[in-house]
């Protein structure tokens, strides 16, 4: 088995609504049209900070790097609003009004839910693995405590 690079965990929604939520207070950060090295360092660091408060909102998750949030954030918003759903803008959360939206808006409320469901059934997966692991540990220790077992039992008879 190759000990290359372990695939990241999924984004969970929080991490994700942290992301979008710090992108948008350093959005002036990354909105100048500046090209120079003091203005590549200040997006560097706003990145950074946006790094630290995600991996905050999940201190016993997995620690994302400043490249990685960046790289997810262009995942996320890579479809033209025009043309698909754009999830930077925070959708209406009463359903009571769900028949006056656009549909744009129904669709991205949908898809929001589907990324919900997605990430519990992925957690709920990861659990069951984990609890897999842990029992085969369990027969292992079980395997070699009877054969230490067995062993003693068999030179305590070859002694006496």
């Amino acid at each position: 088995m190759a000990t290359g690079k372990r695939r990241a965990t999924y984004f969970n929604n929080v991490e994700i609504e942290t992301l979008m939520h710090a992108y948008g207070e350093y959005l002036h950060v990354f909105r100048k049209k500046s090209n120079t090295a003091a203005a590549t360092k200040e997006r560097e660091t706003a990145w950074e900070k946006i790094a630290s408060r995600v991996n905050a909102c999940n201190p016993a998750g997995e620690k994302r790097t400043w490249q990685q949030l960046k790289m997810k954030y262009k995942n996320i918003v890579q479809t033209d609003c025009d043309g698909a759903i754009c999830l930077v803008e925070e959708p209406p959360q009463a359903t009571t009004d769900i028949v006056t939206l656009p549909v744009k808006q129904i669709y991205q409320i949908h898809l929001l839910q589907k990324i919900k469901k997605y990430d519990q059934e992925m957690l709920f997966l990861d659990r069951q693995i984990r609890k897999t692991d842990l029992e085969i540990e369990i027969l292992e220790h079980k395997l070699e405590v009877s054969a230490w077992s067995q062993v003693n039992y068999v030179n305590y008879w070859n002694i006496n």
